[in-house]
């Protein structure tokens, strides 16, 4: 039954619509965690990126590093125009 709610502001397309939302054309790994952050959800940024990718909403942009383990990740992101 919540699949179907439709006064409800999730979209059964796009979990994070609402987070995505928020996001200018381009946007960072450290915004999607700051929406995330403000629509109180406790998604890791991870998931939500990996996600987006699968449906085609997103692609990458820059690789860089992480800080702690120094590992290369993709750090910024754009939203794909259908």
């Amino acid at each position: 039954l919540l699949r179907f709610n439709i006064a409800s502001l999730s979209s059964n397309v796009n979990q994070w619509q609402e987070v995505f939302d928020q996001l200018g054309d381009e946007f960072t790994r450290a915004e999607v965690e700051s929406a995330l952050s403000r629509t109180e959800s406790n998604t890791p940024v991870r998931t939500v990126l990996y996600k987006w990718r699968l449906l085609g909403v997103i692609e990458d942009l820059e690789k860089g590093r992480t800080g702690k383990t120094n590992q290369p990740t993709v750090v910024k992101f754009k939203k794909v125009k259908k």
